[in-house]
């Protein structure tokens, strides 16, 4: 049986990660705006990429500094970067594109634009975002001596005996704060 504790928290952590991906396709919206042609398109997606990468400042990097972290010892760190070439190809998209796409186009691409959301937040592409690569951070699986298993944004290497001072984003994702 749920408590409706649990269901906001596993609301919240869906949220969390929904935003990591959107973060990791801003520099995709950027492009897109680059390569349309309608001038209320290229806005759009030039705005929707900027909207993205402030949400991603305010997220891993100012809301973390309001709460004090906690330490965790570090007991496994996974870095997924091998996946890096499959989530690439997505990037593909901007110049497969039409120049002046039509409705069904826009419509298409937001379609895939979908699947490739819930593809990446279901599975181990959460960890390839080249907004937090631009930001200097990266995404990892961690698990913690504390019982914490989950993803982590961190701006350094961590290694297995290290202790990481973070702050929960929600139950699944920590983010580092360095002092």
């Amino acid at each position: 049986m749920l408590t409706k504790h649990h269901g906001r928290a596993k609301l919240a952590a869906g949220s969390t990660r929904l935003r990591l991906f959107g973060s990791s396709y801003a520099p995709l919206f950027g492009l897109l705006a680059l390569r349309f042609e309608a001038a209320w398109l290229r806005v759009a997606l030039g705005v929707l990429a900027g909207l993205l990468i402030a949400d991603t400042v305010r997220l891993v990097l100012w809301v973390p500094r309001s709460v004090a972290p906690s330490p965790y010892t570090v007991v496994e760190v996974r870095d997924e970067g091998a996946q890096v070439s499959g989530y690439l190809a997505t990037y593909l998209l901007p110049f497969l594109a039409v120049p002046s796409p039509s409705g069904s186009d826009l419509a298409a691409y937001a379609l895939f634009l979908a699947v490739a959301g819930l593809v990446s937040v279901r599975s181990g592409l959460t960890h390839i975002n080249p907004t937090l690569y631009l930001l200097g951070l990266h995404l990892v699986t961690l698990a913690t001596a504390e019982g914490y298993r989950g993803f982590a944004v961190l701006r350094s290497e961590y290694q297995p005996g290290d202790v990481l001072q973070a702050v929960h984003l929600d139950l699944r994702v920590l983010v580092e704060v360095q002092g």
